[in-house]
This record gives C-alpha cells, structure tokens and sequence, in this order.
C-alpha cells in the first residue's frame, strides 16, 4: 500500500446492489514478497461500515496503526505499508472470530479494550463471507463485498 492510497469498501447484495448495514467490521490482510498462499504479513481491524455499509480505509491510518503497535511489538511491525504488496485481501470475520477473541480480551489484565466490546459488530447479521482480494494500482481502489442477511436478523438486530 502506497501514502494517500484509499480502499473504499461497498456491502453489496449478488445483484450489486449496495446493503446498508452499519457497523459491519472488515479487517484488511497485507502480503509481503508475494506470499498470498499462506498466513497474511499484517492483519488490521479497520473502520465499521457507515449506515449505508461502506467505509473507507486510508494508507495513512493504517501506517499510523502500524507504527502504534510497533512501538508496542518492534519485532512484528517494523516493515512499512509501503513494503507490502499490492494485492490485499479485504475481510469480514463471522461473529465466533469476535466471540472468541472476547474470551481471550476479558480473560487478561489490559487497560487497553477494542472499541467494538462496548458496541458489538453487525458481523452476525451476515452469512459466512467469502475473503475478496484486491490489487491496490490506483489512488481510490472501490471493492465490492458480496454479502447475504441473515434471516431474521434485519428487523430485530439479533442473530
């Protein structure tokens, strides 16, 4: 990923029509030298999608995130974005991955806390969603996510 690179993520239904469900939170997967068939060089949780299901991750707040956790873990997030390769993988995680993760968070001692304990990812509202990637040539890469409601989940909010 390059300085002032912008990936503008759309929900979309298998017509392409855009889903407006917020906070839906995608996670964006980084390669380096070209490995794509295995585990990804840096995984970032970025924004919630808005009320019409979008958000838009910028080079810059990742390489800002990068250098905060790399203060923190020099070891793991010394290679800058700018290093990376650049086809990315744009992720939804199922609600288990939040689920989970929630165990392990409350289980340690932490002044730290992601903001998406104190309010929940829509993430269960969807069927299971297929990674996308993308190769990242222009200065705004829009991806469209295909994604499928759950039943019964859009009117009550619950899964």
């Amino acid at each position: 990923m390059k300085p002032g690179q912008i990936i503008d993520i759309q929900l979309v239904d298998h017509s392409g029509v855009p889903v407006r469900l917020g906070n839906v939170l995608p996670k964006v997967r980084l390669f380096y030298k070209g490995r794509t068939d295995g585990p990804p060089f840096y995984t970032f949780e970025v924004w919630p999608t808005d009320s019409d299901g979008r958000c838009q991750i910028r080079y810059e707040d990742l390489e800002d995130v990068r250098r905060l956790l790399g203060s923190a873990d020099l070891m793991d997030f010394n290679t800058p974005l700018t290093e990376c390769d650049p086809t990315v993988e744009i992720w939804i995680p199922p609600e288990s991955d939040f689920v989970r993760r929630r165990e392990i968070i409350l289980k340690r001692v932490s002044w730290w806390r992601p903001s998406w304990l104190t309010e929940w990812p829509a993430n269960g509202r969807l069927e299971s969603v297929e990674p996308k990637r993308i190769r990242l040539e222009n200065h705004v890469t829009r991806v469209e996510i295909p994604v499928i409601l759950r039943p019964n989940t859009w009117q009550n909010g619950s899964t």
